[in-house]
């Protein structure tokens, strides 16, 4: 019971840690014509304006940012947020396999519980190495990004 609760944890665990990679899609039945302008000027120390065009693209005008550079601040402040996640899930991770690998050595002597905490052992290890890979993407995308 007790490894079977393990395995769906870990499945979670690989499925939350990939949950953010699902492609999302959106589609509507006619075109949408909407023209919204939205001003900021308090303090006139720094005032823009957005607009949503008839085409559907944002525009910001008043700033002397652009969209690659607010996206890079963006990315740097929530950065850490995503590492602490992935960092926590590692840890979790590793003190199943510790208790998957205690399974093994207690069950040496009983060749069919040995099986079965071998059998737990390769699928923390699945998901550690599936963990790993998502930490080398989410690493490689912030590299790529900024």
């Amino acid at each position: 019971m007790k490894a079977k609760l393990l395995l769906v944890l870990a499945v979670l665990t690989s499925a939350l840690a990939f949950s953010g990679f699902a492609p999302v899609s959106a589609s509507a039945k006619e075109p949408v014509a909407i023209t919204q302008t939205v001003t900021y000027n308090e303090g006139d120390d720094d005032p823009f304006d957005v607009t949503i065009g008839e085409d559907g693209k944002v525009v910001v005008s008043g700033t002397e940012t652009d969209s690659v550079s607010t996206w890079n601040a963006f990315l740097k402040k929530t950065k850490w947020i995503v590492q602490c996640v992935s960092a926590l899930a590692t840890i979790i991770m590793v003190a199943i396999l510790v208790v998957k690998l205690m399974q093994v050595a207690a069950a040496a002597d009983d060749p069919a519980a040995r099986k079965r905490a071998t059998t737990g052992v390769l699928w923390v290890l699945i998901v550690t190495a599936l963990l790993g890979a998502a930490d080398i993407i989410l690493a490689l995308a912030y590299r790529a990004i900024s």
